[in-house]
């Protein structure tokens, strides 16, 4: 093969790389829903000791994503599981920035919290996880929360 040859070889592999980055980079990321969402979901929280960096038995710091292309405003209600024990203080946020905190019982809902789309292109996702409150069966520990997302 002469170099002009492996020059056109080297350019139509590149551009056929380059044409498939651009197909990857393009494409939604893996788990990006369509709005309007609604989902039941439930989270089993990590067992915690009390440590050095102030985790505490009732704080689930493990949560429940939905990831989206979001518009200009983000509509969002969560509503715990009417099979909560005891009441939780659910913490929702919109790519954990715009925190909101609500204490609610088994089966009461946020009602619509609405959230700013962050100024950057791309899917972005509402964050779900929940702190416990002693109380019904909690003793001192969260072992799990759930309930349902409504995101449009």
């Amino acid at each position: 093969m002469n170099a002009n040859c492996r020059l056109r070889a080297t350019v139509h592999a590149i551009v056929i790389s380059a044409v498939g980055l651009a197909a990857v980079v393009s494409a939604a990321p893996a788990g990006a829903e369509s709005l309007p969402i609604r989902e039941d979901f439930t989270v089993e929280c990590a067992d915690w000791e009390p440590n050095a960096f102030g985790i505490t038995p009732q704080q689930c710091w493990l949560g429940h994503w939905n990831f989206f292309e979001p518009p200009d405003t983000v509509n969002v209600r969560f509503t715990a599981s009417p099979n909560h024990c005891s009441d939780i203080n659910a913490k929702i946020s919109l790519d954990n920035t715009q925190e909101q905190v609500i204490r609610l019982g088994p089966g009461e809902s946020t009602g619509v919290l609405q959230f700013t789309k962050r100024p950057f292109p791309g899917n972005q996702g509402v964050f779900i996880t929940a702190e416990g409150i002693p109380g019904g069966c909690n003793t001192g520990s969260l072992s799990s929360f759930g309930g349902t997302v409504e995101i449009w």
